[in-house]
């Protein structure tokens, strides 16, 4: 359903935490009532949380669509701004809002181009509002004082690791993959073979630890979808050990064009340095950062997900 009507962040919780509570779901008739909300203040959040892919729409009745509702019960406000910070930060819309902002250094241009970009018939001011509500609520923008926000982790977080940590259990952490390799790749792809050791390596990125065995589920995911389309195009994917084997496979057909070939290429050696003991050339073996299991676990969905796209008619993507 379309974007259309302006909202708050406070009443986009309320009304997804309510739709919990009515196991066949429930019309925005009866969620007004039910929070003691007017009409036109429930349609315009529970539109929202349907953008947002907390909610979703059978007919006339909304009913909960993601794992991460079930975090909403309760009083304690960062578990709800945490929720509301994974599921804003894939928000189309948003995405671009920031980047215009933090682009034009003007929240009024940064909500006309969004509203542009994304076709929305809601006035800009109303799109202005609306995302610098959830943006605040969320946590991602913290306000200054005289109607002025900076980024609220510009110096602190990586905004990756928050979302992986927010992912702390198996189904959210799977919405979190599919999220990321989008509609197209996450419905093609093995779930065995991709999407597991994926959703694996979002849960094991932020334990303490847990960064190397994050790269290793990570590549192991891209491997896999390499050698499925490979074999799909009748590569010899079979005789190609190792990502980069497989990646110049596809190079050599022309089948990838040479800028997703090293991403690809990024991936298989920081996989080989992660995974191959001491490596001969330093006389060491590659220690992992944190940063790094969280940061390469992100890339190896993108790269699927545009890999993907590339070989199945979206050219042009990274």
């Amino acid at each position: 359903m379309p974007w259309t009507a302006q909202t708050t962040a406070e009443h986009v919780i309320s009304v997804s935490e309510a739709i919990s509570a009515f196991p066949q779901g429930a019309t925005a008739g009866e969620i007004a009532a039910f929070l003691d909300l007017n009409q036109n203040q429930a349609e315009a959040a529970l539109e929202m949380a349907v953008e947002l892919t907390l909610l979703k729409l059978n007919g006339a009745k909304f009913l909960v669509r993601s794992s991460l509702c079930k975090f909403l019960f309760g009083p304690d406000q960062n578990v709800k701004s945490t929720v509301l910070r994974v599921v804003l930060e894939a928000f189309p819309p948003f995405i671009t809002f920031r980047e215009r902002w933090l682009s034009t250094a003007d929240f009024a241009k940064a909500a006309n181009q969004t509203a542009q970009i994304h076709t929305l018939t809601l006035h800009r001011d109303s799109v202005k509002d609306t995302l610098i509500n959830l943006a605040t609520f969320a946590r991602v923008f913290q306000t200054t004082g005289g109607g002025q926000y900076e980024m609220a982790d510009k110096a602190a977080s990586n905004p990756l690791a928050a979302l992986a940590q927010a992912c702390g259990d198996l189904a959210s952490a799977e919405q979190r993959v599919r999220t990321q390799l989008g509609p197209d790749a996450s419905n093609a792809v093995a779930k065995n073979d991709v999407i597991d050791p994926l959703v694996n390596a979002i849960l094991r990125c932020v334990q303490p630890g847990g960064a190397r065995d994050a790269v290793v589920a990570s590549a192991n995911a891209v491997e896999s979808f390499l050698y499925a389309e490979g074999n799909t195009l009748g590569l010899a994917v079979a005789n190609a050990p190792g990502i980069n084997a497989k990646l110049a496979l596809f190079k050599n057909a022309h089948h990838l064009p040479d800028k997703l070939i090293k991403i690809g290429n990024y991936i298989g050696h920081v996989r080989n340095a992660a995974d191959h003991g001491i490596d001969a050339e330093i006389g060491v073996t590659w220690s992992v950062q944190d940063s790094t299991g969280v940061e390469y676990s992100f890339v190896s969905c993108s790269f699927i997900a545009n890999v993907y796209g590339h070989l199945h008619g979206v050219k042009g993507r990274i």
